[in-house]
């Protein structure tokens, strides 16, 4: 009898995918999602490379490389994009997790013989997500929370934004249908 068990366990055990094969297809996916968003958090700017790092609710930073390979934190907030515009190189920071919700755009800058700088540009009213560059401006989505007066219950909305040059954000009506979830 334990023979003929140990035989089904065997000749089933054959029959699953193996964790190989799904871990594959996992990181495959995973990959292409990477390099979706990896374009966005690395610019090579004033002679080293900005690098923009976001790691949830443990933190995240826009770091600057210098050419030696010595690297200091530009701004210490989770990076949703870095870009060279017309008006300077910015960096879209922020995050929205539990309570918190907040975002900014800064401006960085290098003068000769010193560190790479960052200035606050304007707050944004939450923490971008779905950042994309298209020509010379950057569009976003920028979750809230409503709560429903009636039936008590939270859903998240999002208004969506464009910044336009280095003084002008504005909203804009969001394209439906609209996704329920947001990156970045």
């Amino acid at each position: 009898m334990r023979c003929m068990f140990a035989m089904i366990l065997v000749v089933l055990s054959g029959c699953q995918p193996s964790n190989d094969t799904a871990l594959t297809e996992t990181e495959r996916s995973q990959a292409g999602g990477l390099r979706q968003t990896e374009t966005h958090q690395r610019l090579h700017a004033f002679g080293g490379t900005l690098i923009g790092n976001n790691e949830g609710e443990w933190g995240g930073e826009v770091k600057f490389q210098e050419q030696d390979g010595t690297s200091y934190t530009v701004v210490p907030d989770n990076s949703h994009g870095i870009f060279e515009m017309p008006y300077g190189v910015v960096a879209l920071t922020g995050l929205a997790h539990l309570g918190s919700n907040r975002g900014a755009i800064h401006l960085l800058t290098r003068p000769p013989g010193k560190r790479v700088t960052a200035r606050k540009l304007m707050q944004l009213p939450g923490a971008p997500c779905d950042v994309i560059r298209a020509n010379d401006r950057i569009t976003m989505r920028i979750s809230s929370w409503h709560r429903n007066a009636d039936s008590g219950t939270v859903t998240r909305q999002y208004t969506c934004h464009a910044l336009l040059s280095d003084q002008d954000l504005i909203q804009y009506k969001c394209p439906t249908p609209e996704p329920e979830i947001c990156f970045g």
